[in-house]
């Protein structure tokens, strides 16, 4: 549910903005259940309560779990012949939930990937697309690649956030913003486009005859 999405990542921020820029409101609003006084004691790069170090931590804590779990058995979740099998040992298991890395790979990223990095036909990456078919070595790069732009992300975006209100703040309202449009992307494709490619699937007709 892109609701859910949305709440997910404001309310963090959010907090974190509160507690950042707002401690002392805090404390003299809720003396005996808030203590915020180390709150301008904290550093961002130096010491191992740092925010850097922290964030980075908790950031492992689940990505680790998550590529193990997404390489043994995310990846072959929604594909359409899956690997897994039913209990026959012979008859494959239904194609079931979707995951954020095949939801990204149909808007495009696949076919790069497999141009640029392995140099597969692009129909090939098509078919995989189909039939949600993907290859574990794009799953890996994908997976290295949000793993990059997460710790990076934290070291210059988070820093920025940490020394001035106003960046704090722009990025608080630029999350949303984002989260709102992919929400407004997705239903539109749910409302619109997901229904007219099944009836094109049905008919066995090109794009170019649908009105």
């Amino acid at each position: 549910n892109s609701m859910t999405s949305l709440f997910i990542h404001i309310y963090p921020p959010m907090l974190m903005y509160t507690f950042k820029w707002h401690s002392s409101d805090i404390n003299e609003a809720w003396p005996s259940i808030f203590h915020l006084n180390y709150v301008d004691e904290i550093t961002f790069f130096s010491g191992a309560e740092s925010v850097m170090m922290v964030s980075s931590i908790i950031y492992a804590a689940w990505f680790v779990p998550y590529t193990a779990w997404m390489l043994l058995i995310g990846i072959d979740l929604p594909r359409k012949f899956r690997h897994a099998k039913q209990r026959d040992g012979v008859t494959p298991k239904v194609a079931v939930y979707d995951t954020v890395f095949h939801s990204s790979m149909r808007m495009g990223a696949y076919e790069s990937f497999g141009k640029f990095l392995w140099n597969r036909p692009v129909e090939v990456s098509k078919k995989h697309v189909e039939e949600n078919d993907f290859e574990l070595r794009d799953c890996l790069v994908y997976l290295m690649l949000h793993a990059i732009s997460g710790i990076a992300s934290i070291a210059c975006l988070g820093y920025l956030c940490f020394i001035n209100v106003w960046v704090h703040a722009f990025m608080i309202l630029l999350v949303a913003l984002i989260c709102v449009y992919r929400g407004a992307v997705r239903y539109t494709y749910y409302a619109v486009h997901m229904y007219s490619r099944k009836i094109r699937q049905d008919l066995s007709l090109p794009y170019d005859n649908m009105v």
